[in-house]
């Protein structure tokens, strides 16, 4: 987590978080879960994470909106350095 926007944590998405942990077993005894959207990835020094966030912030109010519907989760495979990550599946979200 180098740069990323927290995001409120509703019911239904800390079920989902839930739901992840039982099945990815694995993953049951991870620390508690933080909803967030991540913005930047890497190794940054805190002086470059400074620096790249005025631009960050100018960008996120021209083009972000303030809400937004989910429809679908994807689920990554994050093992390694990132240009190694890659999808494993799309799931819809129903209802």
């Amino acid at each position: 987590q180098c740069v990323f926007a927290k995001m409120k944590e509703t019911e239904e998405v800390l079920a989902a978080n839930r739901a992840a942990r039982m099945v990815f077993e694995e993953r049951s005894h991870d620390p508690h879960y933080m909803p967030h959207l991540s913005l930047i990835y890497g190794d940054l020094s805190p002086e470059l994470k400074r620096a790249h966030l005025p631009q960050l912030a100018a960008q996120i109010r021209q083009r972000v909106p303030t809400s937004f519907l989910v429809d679908c989760i994807e689920v990554w495979s994050t093992q390694g350095p990132v240009e190694g990550w890659y999808l494993v599946d799309t799931i819809p979200l129903q209802g």
